[in-house]
């Protein structure tokens, strides 16, 4: 990974923290990018997990995760963004480099608490879901058309992008998370980060 932006604006590493422990501060400007190979290549699936405390956001739409669609570096695969008017958080998805963008947006509005995000997108099945300190918060049936990805590499991943916010963790896996799983995931960061589910 790599730190883009001018030395000014990079996001800093320990320069805030969660419940104590150290984590990355973004301050709007500034993001940490991956080129080629971003991931999720030929995936039925894909989870991204969080840990972090909001900020107060001044951009419409600032994002916590990207990665590129294999034929265009913005567009997005997988893409996990928040509306900074309504605190909603919102998934944009491909399955395909040919299809049209799906969106999932949260029924509650993130809070300014830490707290632990799950966002899965099972390309295979054709739904989303979405989880908010372990509780389910959104299922989105259909979402795209069933199967995997494009057997085509994504030209990015991007943590970070007019964000205010520390994040503690991004976690992506090439799979939709079962139950088990994912509580075993959050029950283990939960404790890890004090937060409560």
């Amino acid at each position: 990974m790599t730190q883009a932006g001018l030395v000014t604006t990079r996001p800093f590493w320990g320069k805030a923290k969660i419940n104590n422990i150290e984590c990355v501060n973004f301050e709007g400007d500034d993001s940490v990018s991956k080129g080629a190979n971003g991931g999720l290549r030929n995936a039925p699936g894909g989870t991204l997990m969080l840990v972090y405390k909001k900020g107060i956001q001044t951009a419409v739409t600032p994002y916590f995760f990207q990665v590129a669609q294999g034929t265009n570096a913005y567009t997005p695969r997988f893409h996990v963004t928040f509306t900074a008017s309504t605190g909603k958080l919102n998934l944009l998805a491909r399955r395909v480099d040919t299809d049209g963008t799906a969106t999932a947006t949260s029924t509650s509005a993130i809070s300014t608490n830490p707290q632990i995000a799950t966002i899965i997108m099972d390309y295979a099945n054709a739904k989303a879901y979405m989880y908010l300190n372990g509780a389910l918060d959104k299922t989105q049936d259909p979402m795209l058309t069933a199967g995997s990805t494009s057997d085509t590499d994504s030209l990015s991943l991007v943590l970070g992008g007019n964000l205010v916010s520390d994040v503690a963790l991004w976690i992506l896996f090439n799979k939709a998370l079962s139950s088990g799983e994912r509580t075993a995931m959050e029950v283990y960061f939960a404790a890890r980060f004090g937060i409560t589910i």
